[in-house]
């Protein structure tokens, strides 16, 4: 994570703790490291893979 997060801050002009405070949803990181994202990073991730992603893991917090 700490590449992907430093590629995104090079890309946007910001540091690594701007990016992960702002531009990176927080759970992106717990869901890492739980693994929880396994199953969708086949293949490369992209945009609308990534919305899909936070729409259900929101989802299944607002259930709890």
């Amino acid at each position: 994570m700490v590449e992907v997060t430093d590629t995104v801050a090079k890309k946007l002009g910001n540091t690594r703790a701007v990016c992960k405070k702002y531009y990176i949803h927080p759970r992106l990181f717990e869901w890492y490291e739980s693994g929880a994202l396994e199953k969708y990073t086949v293949g490369g991730v992209n945009e609308k893979a990534l919305l899909t992603i936070l729409a259900a893991k929101e989802k299944k917090q607002e259930r709890r």
